[in-house]
C-alpha cells in the first residue's frame, strides 16, 4: 500500500536498510551482549545449562538456558523465537549446510556477530526481500545507501566503540553525526518498528 502511495508521486525512493544491521541499532543486540557477558563469567556453563533444565517452564528457567548457551551463533538465532520454543528445537539449522552459516567460525567472537549474522541472514532473506517484491509491483524502485559497497566495507572495518559505547548504546557514529547535523532532532526517541496493528484489526 505504501509503494502504490508513492508511486503515485515519485519512481525511486531510498530506504534505510542495512542501517540497523551495519552500525548495531536493534535493542535486541543489546540482550545478545548482555546474556554473551553473562556467559562468560560462568564457571560451569554446562551445569547451569543443566540445572536450568530442571527449573519449571518460566523466564528464569529461559534466560538460564539462554546465558548458559556455549554457542555465541546459537545465543543469537534463540532471541528469534518466543521463549517457549527456543530449548525444544532439537536439531539446530547450522547442522545443515547453507550459504548463511559459511565460515562462522571466522567471525563467531566478534563483538558485532549478531549485527554480521543479521547481514547474511535477516538483511537480505526477510528485510530486502519483502521491501523488493512489494515495491517492485508497483513500478517502484528502492535504493539502499547503506548497502553500497564502500558503506558497508567501512561499518565492517569500523571499532565497535563506534557502534554502541556509554554515550548511544546504538547506532553511536550515526547519532553523533545527527546531534552535529541536526541539533534540533530529539536524539533521546526510543526506536519504532516499522510494524501495523494486525491484532485490532483481526
Amino acid at each position: 500500500a505504501i509503494s502504490e502511495k508513492a508511486r503515485e508521486h515519485v519512481t525511486v525512493v531510498i530506504s534505510g536498510d542495512g542501517a540497523d544491521e551495519l552500525f548495531w541499532g536493534y535493542p535486541r543486540y543489546n540482550l545478545w551482549q548482555k546474556f554473551t557477558q553473562r556467559a562468560s563469567m560462568l564457571v560451569a556453563p554446562q551445569l547451569v545449562n543443566h540445572l536450568a533444565g530442571q527449573l519449571p517452564e518460566g523466564r528464569l528457567k529461559h534466560n538460564s538456558l539462554f546465558a548458559s548457551e556455549p554457542d555465541p551463533v546459537q545465543r543469537h538465532l534463540n532471541l528469534f523465537l518466543p521463549s517457549g520454543m527456543r530449548f525444544l528445537i532439537q536439531n539446530s539449522i547450522l547442522k545443515y549446510p547453507m550459504w548463511a552459516s559459511s565460515n562462522l567460525n571466522k567471525v563467531k567472537n566478534r563483538e558485532d556477530l549478531p549485527a554480521l549474522l543479521d547481514l547474511k541472514m535477516y538483511l537480505p532473506d526477510a528485510m530486502l526481500y519483502k521491501v523488493d517484491r512489494s515495491s517492485m509491483a508497483s513500478s517502484l524502485e528502492v535504493r539502499v545507501p547503506y548497502l553500497d559497497n564502500n558503506v558497508v566495507d567501512f561499518s565492517l572495518a569500523l571499532p565497535f566503540r563506534y557502534k554502541s559505547n556509554t554515550q548511544f548504546q546504538n547506532k553511536a557514529i550515526l547519532k553523533s553525526l545527527l546531534v552535529k547535523l541536526a541539533p534540533h532532532y530529539d536524539i533521546s526517541l526510543t526506536k519504532k518498528g516499522f510494524g501495523f496493528p494486525l491484532e485490532s484489526w483481526m
